[in-house]
């Protein structure tokens, strides 16, 4: 059979729908052949414009659907116990960090370009034996066909305008107790909103781990990795899979599902089934409490990656590690 043409966008900008539950998520992505080889692999990018928010003294959310009214001249409710924390008024200073610590912890971990989340990668590869896209060389002889490396940037938007999402920030003072960290994804008429405060990460040092397994793997929940997350339109693990027990509980009985469908209530996928999943290893990942990736994760890329070679989303197996080209003559045995 004749390979199929390559086809291949390079920038994909707009809504990507991963999951039913998040509904469509705003980003763009780029995916970058350049020097493709028998060694090199193509690389695709996600990038998030993201507008951060100060909350402080004087400064007030506005419009939260999912939060009403939730920062009033500089106050912010914790969802756990509905209490109320003033916040600390920010300096350039730890403005700056605080930001900073944001990009930092979410690029590393959604790029699994930092060991210390004990991530190897994810690697996209086609499975198709019809499509030559991505052979090297391309033509005839090719001999190798290049996989895709997934990847993750953060860019501050310029205004609210420009922002896929915008973030408030809120900087707690010493001793408050955690106050609960929550995003929406972004549409294409509208940027999503979500919640960080210095609780969500540790300013004061470099790291940004807050437990380790003896093998030195991080093993607390990645607060800013979660949400980023959430941006990019996953839910909680326990939404992921059909039947389990978070779907199971958060659909109800008879009476729910009436007033749903009246739109009078809505779906709680932050009951405790729906962090902790079906096994341990869902509890560890990183839409769960731990911070861990798994090919559950990996549907921005993969969706988007169907979108840039005009190819089939099925025609992609996703491989959480780093894998090289795969030589063509042992390919086409399989």
């Amino acid at each position: 059979m004749v390979a199929a043409p390559a086809v291949l966008e390079y920038k994909v900008s707009g809504e990507t729908t991963t999951h039913t539950v998040m509904g469509p998520a705003y980003f763009n992505s780029f995916l970058d052949t350049t020097g493709i080889s028998s060694t090199k692999n193509a690389t695709l990018t996600i990038t998030l414009r993201i507008g951060m928010c100060k909350i402080g003294p004087g400064t007030d959310m506005d419009d939260m659907a999912k939060w009403p009214r939730g920062a009033t001249n500089g106050r912010v409710k914790n969802l756990w116990d509905n209490s109320w924390t003033i916040c600390t008024e920010w300096n350039d200073a730890s403005y700056n960090q605080f930001c900073a610590q944001v990009k930092k912890e979410a690029e590393s971990f959604w790029s699994c370009s930092d060991a210390a989340w004990g991530n190897k990668g994810i690697t996209l590869i086609n499975i198709s034996k019809d499509w030559s896209g991505l052979d090297v060389p391309l033509g005839i002889n090719a001999t190798h066909q290049a996989n895709v490396e997934c990847d993750f940037h953060i860019e501050w938007a310029k205004s609210a305008s420009d922002a896929h999402i915008l973030i408030y920030a809120a900087r707690l003072p010493e001793g408050a107790s955690k106050i609960c960290s929550w995003m929406t994804p972004g549409k294409t008429n509208r940027p999503g909103k979500g919640f960080l405060s210095t609780g969500s990460l540790t300013l004061e040092k470099s790291g940004y781990c807050g437990a380790y397994t003896t093998g030195g793997i991080c093993s607390s929940n990645a607060v800013v990795a979660h949400e980023i997350g959430h941006a990019l339109g996953l839910p909680h693990i326990g939404l992921m899979n059909v039947g389990s027990t978070c779907t199971r509980e958060i659909q109800g009985g008879k009476i729910d599902r009436i007033l749903r469908a009246l739109n009078l209530k809505g779906y709680d996928g932050n009951i405790e089934s729906c962090y902790a999943g079906e096994s341990p290893a869902d509890t560890a990942n990183v839409m769960g409490k731990g911070s861990t990736i798994s090919i559950q994760n990996t549907d921005p890329w993969r969706i988007r990656i169907a979108q840039h070679t005009h190819t089939p989303v099925g025609d992609w197996a996703v491989v959480p590690d780093r894998w090289g080209p795969i030589e063509l003559a042992r390919f086409k045995k399989l």
